[in-house]
């Protein structure tokens, strides 16, 4: 598996995809940029934008190019689970 298109996606208690219900915290597993997210929206939003941020003439990432800003999460994820 590659990492650099590799997210680590932790639901809060009480989520329930089938119905809508989303939230939690989901990071980059090769850069560690992470955010919390309260809607599908908002965690489909943030792969997006980090999917798009690796794009270029060199395939690395873009800082500064139209990324929405993310939180640094507290901790690692993969301690999380």
């Amino acid at each position: 598996m590659r990492p650099r298109r590799t997210f680590q996606i932790e639901f809060a208690p009480g989520s329930d995809p089938r119905w809508g219900l989303v939230r939690g915290r989901v990071e980059h597993v090769a850069w560690g940029d992470g955010t919390r997210f309260d809607s599908l929206a908002e965690l489909l939003r943030f792969i997006g934008v980090t999917l798009r941020a690796m794009e270029g003439p060199s395939g690395r990432r873009r800082r500064g190019a139209g990324v929405a800003p993310v939180l640094r999460l507290e901790g690692s994820l993969r301690s999380a689970c």
